[in-house]
């Protein structure tokens, strides 16, 4: 098992992206840290003529950031090809380290940051400071290649294990990311599990808070299970699955199963927050705005187990959703999920105060044996 905790910062246009390689130096001499593996994925993207038509194929290569990028630096080698309209996407010129274990140097591209930033237009830019010997300890980074394969066998295509190349690599690190549509990121991955001890990775953060203050990024916890550890969660799920679904017969049995649209020229107005965080004050769950729009309610049980509720509306608030979920260390049981259409507050604080009351009494009712069957979800799992 790898357990991996990821902060995912938007930076936005300042610094420019030819200056956030000092950011990471910086990072990591306060910690007396090293970097053991760079690596790099630079994209084009190809109009769909040129999918169709090999001389405008040629031109368009010929004039690409890629082939600009590999003249003025040959260690890139020759830009490759990823075939990703035949598999519904884009295809795209790439100029990557990920897949072939050789290329540039750090020492190489600093140089060439600012043509980078400004001058080849690259549809995205990612660099990776990799192998980071977060605690004093290092663990090799890997490719996830899921991804590629579950989507090419969704497309009964041969495997490409090119496809989403740029967001292969995991491990401890830290990626700079740019997209020419505008996201800018930085993100830092910490393995947290040595010797089977979690780790608390406290001084990393407060680090990070001052070389990147005002900024709050989005806090995500990866566990990676081992394919024996993966088959035996499977199996345990698979066997509860009977406790799950007198769960879901208890939850239809109370709560309704949503509403039909009400027709109307007008758009629905009403506020969800506040109503959110008086029903989780009153029920008893933790409060969180995840993104606009989308908010969960959690409580944890005895064993550890995380009950959560996520309430979800779109920007025109058309539609509310509910999706109650019971998840833990290996596990995740969807319980309920319902779709409701409110026109107004009234009608909004209608059905989140029956939601809320029945998700809360299901907690203390009928939540019991299903919770019991896992073992102990540990504290670290975070929410």
């Amino acid at each position: 098992m790898r357990i991996i905790r990821r902060w995912y910062y938007n930076m936005g246009t300042k610094p420019p992206f030819c200056e956030w390689p000092e950011l990471v130096h910086r990072f990591l001499d306060r910690h007396g840290l090293s970097s053991r593996a760079f690596l790099y994925c630079f994209s084009d993207i190809l109009s769909e003529s040129a999918h169709w038509n090999p001389a405008l194929l040629e031109e368009e290569t010929a004039v690409s950031g890629c082939k600009r990028a590999f003249k003025a630096c040959p260690s890139f080698g020759e830009p490759r090809m990823i075939p990703g309209r035949q598999y519904g996407g884009m295809d795209e010129l790439v100029l990557s380290n990920i897949d072939t274990g050789s290329g540039c140097t750090e020492a190489e591209i600093l140089p060439l940051m600012k043509r980078i930033h400004r001058s080849w237009g690259f549809a995205s830019s990612a660099i990776y400071y990799y192998d980071v010997d977060f605690f004093g300890k290092m663990i090799p980074w890997e490719r996830d290649l899921q991804g590629a394969r579950e989507f090419s066998a969704m497309k009964h295509l041969p495997f490409e294990p090119m496809l989403f190349l740029g967001q292969q690599p995991f491990g401890s690190g830290i990626k700079l990311e740019r997209y020419s549509f505008g996201k800018q990121e930085i993100t830092f991955s910490i393995d947290l599990l040595h010797d089977g001890v979690v780790l608390d990775p406290a001084p990393y953060m407060e680090t990070m808070r001052e070389l990147l203050p005002n900024r709050h990024p989005q806090d995500v916890l990866q566990i990676l299970f081992t394919p024996e550890e993966k088959q035996e969660y499977a199996a345990r799920q698979a066997s509860a699955e009977p406790l799950a679904e007198a769960c879901r017969a208890w939850l239809a049995q109370r709560l309704s199963k949503g509403d039909n649209q009400t027709q109307s020229f007008l758009f629905p107005e009403y506020k969800m927050a506040n109503k959110l965080k008086a029903l989780a004050k009153k029920y008893g769950f933790d409060y969180k705005f995840v993104i606009n729009g989308n908010f969960t309610l959690t409580k944890r049980t005895a064993q550890g187990h995380c009950l959560e509720l996520t309430v979800d509306s779109g920007p025109s608030h058309f539609a509310t959703c509910f999706d109650l979920i019971f998840r833990g260390l290996g596990f995740s049981h969807l319980l309920y999920t319902a779709s409701f259409h409110p026109q107004d507050q009234t009608e909004f604080d209608i059905c989140a105060e029956r939601v809320a009351a029945g998700t809360a009494a299901f907690a203390e009712e009928a939540l019991t044996p299903l919770s019991r069957y896992y073992p102990d979800t540990p504290d670290w799992f975070l929410t």
